[in-house]
């Protein structure tokens, strides 16, 4: 399977990219046109992971632009919000079981609890930065944008331009740690407290 542009599309991306920047006009165009050269030139699976019931709309903006395939890890809302207005995406299934991701998007939990509950979503997103086995992007809800880059970067990522890939795996591992921190910090840290439990019942019933 074909998962990476062909040499001659990424270099007529480059090309058609350098020869618009002077009109603003011809860019507006071409960032529609762009769209359809890159869904023509990627078999682009992507794998979202620990959005739960959430679908922020960058991110459906992004797969909406760039994913034919989707593995949704905890993410059951993504793949329904991509069928609704005004994206209205229609995948081609359900990527082939132990097929390689090109894109990793990982929402970062918005509380030390929901990292704690769901370690193993980071330990894949961490395996991948590391083996440099995909493109590699964290979502922040609480600033609703992409960590250390935009949606553009990203594509820019997919279509080959290793320096934006470097940038947001360096970014998304920064994010990753910050957790790891504050969830040692709540679990070990000196200032943790045990927490009281108060049982109220009748009939003097022990449990």
């Amino acid at each position: 399977r074909e998962t990476k542009a062909p040499r001659k599309g990424k270099k007529l991306l480059s090309t058609l990219d350098q020869s618009t920047n002077s009109s603003t006009k011809l860019f507006s165009l071409w960032k529609n046109f762009r769209k359809i050269i890159i869904k023509s030139l990627f078999t682009m699976v992507a794998s979202v992971v620990g959005f739960g019931s959430r679908a922020p709309e960058k991110v459906l903006d992004l797969l909406s632009k760039v994913a034919s395939e989707i593995e949704p890890i905890r993410s059951q809302s993504i793949k329904l919000g991509l069928l609704e207005a005004p994206y209205r995406t229609f995948l081609k299934g359900n990527p082939t079981k132990g097929s390689p991701s090109d894109l990793i998007i990982y929402l970062l939990p918005s509380t030390t609890t929901e990292y704690l509950a769901f370690g193993s979503e980071s330990n894949i997103v961490r395996s991948a930065i590391l083996s440099s086995s995909a493109v590699v992007a964290v979502y922040d809800v609480s600033t609703d944008s992409f960590v250390g880059g935009s949606s553009d970067d990203i594509i820019l990522a997919l279509s080959g331009d290793n320096e934006k890939k470097s940038k947001l795996a360096g970014s998304s591992l920064e994010a990753i740690s910050s957790c790891e921190k504050l969830a040692a910090t709540q679990l070990y840290g000196p200032d943790r407290q045990a927490d009281v439990v108060i049982v109220v019942g009748s009939g003097g019933r022990e449990h």
